[in-house]
C-alpha cells in the first residue's frame, strides 16, 4: 500500500518526504473526519447534538449514539451519560 498525501508541521519531517507525496496544507485539514488546524496543531471534533424525542426507546438513543462519528474516541467523556443511559436500558430490558 503506497501512503500519500503526508500533512506535518514539522519542516524537518516534511524533509524527508517525497514532495509529490505531501498534501498541500491549508488553515485546516481532515483526518479520519477530524479537522486539524496543523499551525497551532490542534484537533476540532464536529458533535451533533443528541436530541431523542419521546417515547425513549433504544433504538432512538442507539441512533443518536452512532450518529457522532469519532474514531480515536475524543468524545467519549462528552457522551459518557449517553451510553450509561443506553446501557441501563438494555440491563433494565426496556424495548
Amino acid at each position: 500500500m503506497n501512503l500519500r498525501e503526508w500533512a506535518s508541521n514539522i519542516p524537518e519531517f516534511e524533509a524527508h518526504i517525497d514532495k509529490g507525496d505531501l498534501a498541500v496544507l491549508k488553515e485546516s485539514t481532515k483526518i479520519l473526519d477530524i479537522i486539524w488546524k496543523p499551525q497551532s496543531d490542534v484537533l476540532l471534533f464536529n458533535a451533533n447534538k443528541i436530541s431523542v424525542v419521546p417515547p425513549y426507546t433504544k433504538r432512538k438513543v442507539l441512533n443518536q449514539l452512532a450518529s457522532n462519528y469519532d474514531p480515536l474516541g475524543y468524545s467519549t467523556l462528552i457522551f459518557i451519560k449517553a451510553k450509561l443511559y443506553f446501557q441501563k436500558l438494555c440491563v433494565e430490558e426496556y424495548e
